[in-house]
């Protein structure tokens, strides 16, 4: 069923989903397909994809941030933004990766206008949020009606959000000083045996200018659980900042196979990926899963584990071959399935190897794409990292 709530960050995960969905097929005609609107008219899907970011990037406030409306990722920031003021630092910042993720596509079509064009807002964005955003260790979750930051070092409670810190990375708006800063910031307030809560420190009484989350009880839900959500994006972007052993510590930590903290604490079972598990701060039952089974993080760990710290990533033009694996890792094999095609992939770590080298089918490659025209339909690859 359609929810018509004005939530702000519905349409961009259309382009995540789509610019995915093209890579791993090779399918480019399916951007020339005509889509109907939901109230009416139709476009192609190349035009959803552009009208998507247009949308977001025309609502934005008065320091050139995203408006947050009812909410976005976090749904119960519903009164940030009640005025129509209130701006989402989050929402700002996945669009930013949104531009990015179109300007590839656009490269790969051949139309350097429109990636000229896609970069340059990318760019604005970036010093946006960076100007408006940074508190030196830390970005803040919002701004509200009133101009008064959310999740910032000046607020007595949410002084910190997790999904500000990941999203600085995955907009590429923090470079490695900033991003090493943040990182310290979560390790010391968000931090715990299960992996990183929401925020810190909870909620404790209700905030009219934030909403609904202020006056959820303290550990559940969005008000300081441990949201296996939120966990998946930071892993994803220590991986993408070079950083698996941290990526691979919080994935043992949130998975519940590895019983960081025993079952009969949590009630997990080890085949499921929890929705979250209440906070430390839960009255009741603290580390208690809430909602097992029900989550949209699954595909964020698959994707994170697969594409980035095994390294077998799917781009337009074929198989990226980049292994970020941990340290005390040595070796490791996947069967990744690629556009009607197997490729049972070994990596192995190697003292003294310069660089990484991949073996396709018995013969060295130059460099680290595979390209499909010169693979057959079972491939072996052989990978040599330092």
């Amino acid at each position: 069923p359609i929810d018509t709530k004005p939530y702000a960050d519905s349409a961009l995960w259309l382009v995540y989903a789509v610019t995915k969905q093209l890579k791993e097929s090779g399918d480019m005609e399916l951007l020339d397909r005509t889509v109907e609107f939901y109230d009416g008219g139709s476009a192609t899907v190349l035009e959803h994809l552009l009208r998507a970011v247009a949308f977001s990037w025309k609502k934005r406030g008065r320091d050139g941030l995203c408006l947050i409306k009812f909410g976005d990722w976090n749904d119960s920031l519903t009164r940030v933004g009640i005025k129509g003021r209130g701006q989402s630092v989050w929402l700002t910042m996945a669009l930013a990766r949104a531009l990015l993720e179109l300007k590839d596509l656009a490269l790969h079509l051949g139309d350097t206008k429109l990636a000229g064009s896609l970069s340059r807002r990318h760019r604005s964005l970036t010093k946006a949020i960076n100007r408006a955003a940074w508190e030196g260790d830390r970005y803040v979750r919002c701004i509200d009606d009133n101009g008064r930051s959310v999740g910032s070092k000046r607020n007595k409670e949410g002084k910190v959000f997790l999904n500000a810190q990941s999203w600085g990375v995955l907009s590429r708006a923090a470079d490695d000083r900033r991003f090493a800063r943040a990182l310290a910031t979560a390790d010391a307030m968000l931090l715990t045996k299960l992996g990183y809560k929401l925020l810190d420190p909870v909620y404790t009484k209700y905030d009219p200018s934030i909403g609904r989350i202020t006056s959820m009880q303290p550990g559940i839900a969005e008000n300081g659980t441990v949201y296996s959500h939120g966990n998946a994006f930071m892993i994803l972007a220590c991986l993408e900042m070079g950083r698996p052993d941290k990526a691979y510590e919080i994935y043992k930590r949130v998975m519940s196979c590895y019983e960081a903290v025993p079952q009969q604490v949590t009630g997990a079972v080890p085949y499921t990926v929890q929705n979250c598990y209440n906070g430390p701060e839960h009255r009741a039952r603290p580390f208690r899963v809430e909602y097992s089974w029900i989550t949209g993080s699954v595909g964020w760990f698959y994707l994170s584990v697969l594409e980035w710290m095994l390294g077998v990533r799917s781009e337009y033009s074929g198989l990226r071959i980049d292994p970020r694996l941990p340290s005390t890792w040595d070796s490791c094999r996947v069967a990744r399935h690629f556009r009607g095609m197997i490729f049972d992939v070994s990596i192995e770590r190697r003292q003294g190897a310069e660089g990484t080298t991949v073996v396709l089918n018995g013969e060295q490659i130059d460099g680290t794409l595979i390209e499909p025209a010169r693979c057959k339909r079972r491939n072996r690859v052989d990978v040599l990292i330092p």
